[in-house]
């Protein structure tokens, strides 16, 4: 008879596993929760109880916070609350395949998540995964800031919020004719922006939960 051989060390998966349930306790919440600024607190509902609750205990608390993915989010609070050390944090990170920075973990989650994705820090957003870089192009990426910023409320962008009053009512037609028909340009984005009305204004049609903003200093 042979005997069974145990594998003394857990795979991180496991450890994973073990991280997320002690994370759901209202003691580990506090912790986090004591960490955070005031406006982080009111951006969470102001009351940690009820925060906790309606967001799925810690794990959510960060994740609303942040945007973080959730196997990463549970990396990441564990840290920040010492159930980690940084060099388990890396070890589990690379053996999980979460080793992005947390910029590169939050826009491949929200990618995965949303149709649009706006980094403003880089000018650059992701429609249905491709990438446009318009770090070059201010006045376009600043329509397509203005679009997605007023999109959910179904808010109309006129070209004088572009570059002045100066501009004629059709700037906004032209400067969407040059976009799309640039190549690399996602024409599955230019399909939801309604032409630009007899004002020169157009609008996006997309709602509050199909856009995602990401800020390094979220």
């Amino acid at each position: 008879m042979q005997t069974k051989r145990i594998n003394p060390w857990p795979t991180p998966e496991l450890e994973l596993q073990r991280l997320a349930t002690t994370l759901g306790s209202l003691t580990c919440g506090r912790l986090y929760w004591d960490q955070l600024s005031l406006g982080q607190r009111e951006r969470l509902g102001g009351e940690f109880v009820n925060a906790f609750r309606r967001f799925g205990g810690t794990v959510g608390l960060y994740h609303k916070l942040t945007g973080m993915p959730p196997r990463r989010a549970i990396l990441d609070v564990a840290l920040r609350i010492d159930l980690l050390g940084k060099r388990d944090h890396t070890r589990l990170a690379i053996g999980l395949y979460e080793d992005d920075t947390p910029l590169e973990a939050r826009v491949r989650y929200a990618i995965r998540t949303h149709a649009l994705v706006l980094i403003p820090e880089q000018r650059a957003f992701y429609f249905d995964g491709i990438r446009v870089d318009l770090s070059a192009r201010s006045q376009e990426w600043k329509l397509i800031e203005l679009l997605a910023k007023k999109a959910p409320s179904r808010r109309l962008v006129a070209p004088e919020e572009i570059g002045g009053e100066e501009l004629a009512k059709d700037y906004l037609s032209k400067m969407l004719s040059r976009m799309a028909n640039r190549h690399g340009f996602p024409l599955g984005l230019r399909d939801l922006i309604e032409s630009p009305n007899k004002d020169g204004r157009c609008t996006l049609k997309l709602d509050a939960d199909q856009i995602c903003v990401i800020s390094s200093e979220d």
